[in-house]
């Protein structure tokens, strides 16, 4: 149990109480606003910074006297410039859609950066010879920029067109340059105001100045709102310029303004911040143009001369005094700490009443602070030294109730100062009154002794009247009658938070209890509320925030992105958020899509300490917070989804190179080392910022990493999806996610094609052997198929019967004569057959063999033609090793004798002789005049046999006389 209240005696007398009203009236000029200091680079002692700027990826660009630098929240990138030997002293930025940041110079020149490479704008006409004071576009896409000296230039992408006073200008000095909604370009100049527009490139210029009512003719500074143009002057403050009739208005602020030149302004919700040369930050309230404050100090350090004032696109604010940087949320989120006699310090209850005003008690004490005019009001209670309000309430008709630690409930009616208590005599038996809520004439008391109901009849003031107390104690809530606070939902539910019970709920008089048994891991409630959706939210003790849908309980704690589980105070405006009060600042919770923004020590809080359920929400919507140091006012942003860390995947590089891939959709599958540069930019902590990343076709889920890179070294080939997603605290359910998606392609020797062509050639060549083999299958056979004819007709050719008969009639012939020649000749016959058995079975035989063969052919021919057949071998000895298809010279001798006359008349002579390629075989012609009966077989054979043997073509020449066999030489090594 968490009460930071003195324990007082339990009595006070009955009776009615005037109330008396103090007559003090004094202004809260406490109030003050967080700023964190933002630390620096040791080299940013030896600058100075001149101007900020954020782009479109939510990356804040500092410019200085030294160079250019990017911060992401964390690191500092600088950029010093093309010319390292002479500083780049810039004094504009802007960056346009194409994401080029553009870089104006106090010299004049203008440089671009972009995919971090920075290069000097050139165009034809040439760079300004004076400093460009800033930049703006309309809605043709030119680029306009001011410059002190030249006047204002825009460039529409080839030429540089200039406005200066020959056009109308009113000064060529100006300070900054502005677009407004109209698309009308506002230039401030030392001698007004200046409009610019174009119309077909007419220029049309319509000038403001003293003469219509300027306050002050040197006009440093330009910001526009939804309704009009604010201008920072040099010496009268501030105006604004009505967009639509040029109207001046001067704000109550500027009457008799001493606060020197105003350099920037910046909007917020209902507040102006102005930066001076001199005299820090002015703050002005928009609706009646009164002065607020002024800030010269921000962490114990000096913000009294401010060079640059800047609201980025997250709520922040950002402060550049010197080589100093601040960040802040501006006077959304005040800190009032000083008050009529009182430092505000223990603040025990905060209210937020119909028309504005804040109610708060302070050790003992009971304010009124005015929001409009800024006034902080006493109310005294008797008996002030034992009575501590720890909680205010609102009825309809508009009077405070006030509930003590001890000492009963106060009823004020602050417009007629009087005050009624209500205690034991009346019903009220426990005057420990921590909560207090009601509708209509019906109020319920939280008491350290149980519920109480409370039913009022007339006005408590008023003779007649009636006020009951009902009891919801021990019966009601067994075992427990400490009760933190009490609330009423929209389905008149009555719920109560107690201490050690859990939760209970009041339902058409019957008591529904929800404890551990249902979900509950904390049985200790501190706070009940209701969101604009109807969903009921309790903070525990322990465990977080829960949620209940009617049926079930849903768990908040650290995981979810909570920033403390020990939550103090809840309260729920009517845009769906939820405020959660803890020790260490606020949390605020978007209801419908679970996202979260912070205010703890990132914005400069620390350890606020509030007491149980000090917290409300006023009719502007914005939260107070009574803590032990002053009220906090946050006003609560419409939509906070926008405040989320901006996510960019911004690089990605191959083998930890400089060049960004980004937009690369198919890498080669030597480039698979890649790197993966992302940012989730969060200035007001960025520490809190987690990331999970995953490659799908990778990675089986999602990695949780703090890290802002990531490298996949050897990726295999194939198609991918980087993707990054980032939260805070860690809780990604509502987290937008960046993708990106690429492949990697297979090397070649596995693409489709290559392994396509490959099958196909090596196909090819399968078939290509297959139908070599097959061939060369098909010519063994058809080569022993000519050998088995070959010899066969060899064997037919020798036993023929005439062949035989010749032989047998020479050799009885030769017996009658010579017998020992017989006997030679039978020796020569039986040789011959012996050798056509051998050479047969031969694919191949030397040519001697075959000579040989010829030789004792001859031998038995001779013996019957005798002379008549002449053999004449020309050969030459190196041709004798040749080899030569059996039988083939034999075949050729044997045709020669069988188709032509061999007589004295005409003997038959046959050569055979060779060159270095052919062997001939050659006969004289000489026809018989019937001719032996001849089957062709043999020419025929010889030639097949050399062509399925491969050597070639045998050649036939019967001209000339002669008939000439030319055959192909074979050699030995084939």
């Amino acid at each position: 149990m968490k009460l930071k209240l003195p324990g007082i005696p339990v009595y006070i007398k009955t009776g009615i109480i005037m109330l008396v009203m103090c007559m003090g009236v004094y202004s809260a000029s406490g109030q003050k606003p967080f700023f964190r200091n933002i630390k620096m680079p040791d080299e940013f002692q030896q600058t100075s910074i001149s101007c900020l700027y954020q782009d479109d990826n939510r990356f804040m660009w500092i410019g200085t006297s030294k160079g250019l630098y990017q911060f992401n929240g964390t690191d500092f990138v600088f950029f010093p410039g093309p010319d390292k030997q002479t500083a780049m002293q810039v004094s504009s930025l802007f960056m346009t859609p194409d994401h080029v940041l553009w870089i104006g110079t106090r010299k004049g020149n203008i440089y671009q950066l972009e995919n971090d490479s920075l290069h000097l704008f050139n165009p034809e006409e040439g760079n300004p010879k004076v400093a460009v004071t800033g930049f703006a576009m309309d809605k043709k896409g030119n680029l306009w920029f001011s410059t002190y000296g030249e006047g204002v230039y825009y460039y529409d992408g080839k030429h540089l067109h200039n406005f200066n006073t020959d056009d109308g200008l009113t000064d060529n000095s100006c300070y900054t340059v502005t677009a407004d909604k109209k698309d009308r370009m506002w230039v401030a100049t030392d001698e007004g105001i200046s409009v610019c527009s174009l119309n077909k490139d007419k220029k049309i210029i319509h000038n403001i100045n003293s003469s219509q009512g300027l306050p002050d003719n040197i006009v440093l500074s330009l910001t526009a709102d939804l309704t009009g143009m604010w201008a920072g002057m040099q010496d009268a403050g501030i105006c604004k310029v009505d967009l639509e009739t040029f109207k001046i208005l001067a704000p109550n602020a500027s009457a008799k303004w001493a606060y020197g030149p105003v350099n920037n302004i910046v909007t917020g919700d209902g507040w102006l911040w102005l930066s001076t040369e001199q005299n820090g930050i002015i703050s002005i309230e928009t609706a009646a143009g009164n002065f607020n404050d002024k800030y010269t100090t921000a962490d114990n350090l000096n913000i009294s001369r401010i060079s640059s004032l800047y609201s980025d696109k997250q709520g922040n604010y950002w402060i550049a005094s010197g080589s100093q940087l601040f960040l802040s949320l501006g006077s959304n989120l005040l800190y009032f700490t000083v008050f009529d006699r009182t430092m505000g310090e223990n603040i025990n209850s905060v209210l937020a009443d119909r028309k504005g005003n804040i109610w708060f008690s302070s050790e003992g004490q009971l304010f009124c602070l005015d929001t409009k005019s800024g006034k902080t009001n006493e109310t005294k209670i008797p008996f002030k030294k034992h009575t501590h309000i720890i909680s205010l309430y609102e009825d309809d008709i508009g009077y405070i109730w006030a509930g003590t630690f001890g000492n009963g409930l106060f009823c004020i009616d602050v417009e007629h100062k009087r005050t009624k208590l209500f205690s034991e005599p009346d019903g009220l038996s426990n005057g420990n009154i921590l909560s207090i809520t009601g509708k209509g004439e019906q109020m319920w008391l939280a008491t350290l002794g149980g519920a109480y109901k409370c039913e009022i009849k007339g006005d408590p003031f008023h003779k007649g009247s009636q006020v009951e107390f009902i009891n919801y104690g021990d019966q009601n809530f067994p075992g427990n009658n400490y009760i933190y606070s009490v609330f009423i939902d929209s389905h008149k539910r009555v719920w109560f938070a107690t201490d050690g019970k859990g939760i209970s709920m009041l339902q058409n008089g019957r008591v529904t209890n929800f404890d551990k048994a249902d979900g509950l891991k904390s049985s200790i409630i501190y706070s009940v509320t209701e969101d604009s959706d109807g969903g009921i939210w309790f903070s525990t003790s322990n465990a977080g925030l829960y949620r209940f849908n009617g049926k079930s309980f849903l768990n908040y704690s650290l995981e979810s992105g909570l920033s403390d589980i020990n939550i103090t105070g809840l309260v729920a405006d009517k845009n769906h958020h939820l405020l959660i009060v803890h020790n260490n600042g606020m949390d605020v919770l978007d209801t419908r899509n679970n996202t979260f923004i912070y205010y703890t020590s990132g914005i400069g809080m620390l350890d606020i300490n509030p007491d149980l359920n000090v917290c409300t929400i006023d009719n502007q919507h914005n939260a107070w917070i009574g803590t032990q140091n002053g009220l906090i006012r946050l006003q609560i942003p419409k939509d906070i989804s926008g405040l989320q860390p901006s996510l960019q995947l911004k690089m990605i590089t191959v083998f930890e190179g400089k060049k960004n891939h980004l937009g690369t959709e198919v890498f080669s599958y030597t480039e698979n080392y890649l790197s993966f540069h992302f940012n989730a930019l969060w200035y007001i902590a960025p520490a809190l910022v987690k990331y999970q990343i995953k490659l799908e076709g990778y990675d089986r889920g999602w990695i949780d990493t703090r890290n802002n890179q990531v490298t996949y070294s050897n990726l295999p080939p194939g198609h991918y999806t980087f993707k990054v997603r980032s939260a805070i605290k860690g809780d990604f359910s509502a987290s937008v996610v960046k993708s990106y998606t690429f492949s990697i392609e297979e090397p070649f020797w596995k693409t489709y094609w290559f392994i396509f062509l490959s099958v196909s050639v090596l196909a090819l060549l399968v078939y290509s052997f297959l139908n070599f083999r097959l061939n060369a299958l098909k010519q063994r056979d058809a080569l022993a198929r000519e050998k088995i004819i070959v010899q066969f007709q060899t064997l037919r050719s020798q036993v023929n019967p005439h062949f035989l008969f010749n032989s047998f009639s020479t050799l009885i012939s030769i017996i009658d004569e010579d017998k020992q020649v017989a006997i030679e000749y039978v020796e020569k016959l039986s040789q011959f057959f012996r050798d056509i058995l051998e050479y047969r079975e031969k694919d191949l035989i030397p040519l001697s063999e075959e000579l040989k063969l010829i030789d004792t052919y001859i031998y038995l021919q001779k013996k019957r033609y005798c002379e008549n057949l002449q053999l004449h071998i020309g050969v030459s000895e190196a041709s004798l090793s040749s080899l030569i298809p059996p039988m083939v010279l034999q075949m050729l001798v044997e045709n020669a004798i069988k188709h032509n006359v061999v007589s004295v008349e005409k003997p038959l002579s046959v050569k055979i002789y060779t060159d270095k390629k052919h062997i001939f075989i050659a006969n004289n012609l000489q026809p018989k005049k019937v001719n032996e009966p001849s089957t062709g077989i043999g020419l025929a054979n010889i030639r097949n046999r050399y062509n399925l043997l491969g050597f070639g073509e045998i050649t036939i020449d019967a001209s000339g006389g002669s008939f000439i066999v030319k055959l192909p030489i074979i050699s030995p090594e084939k």
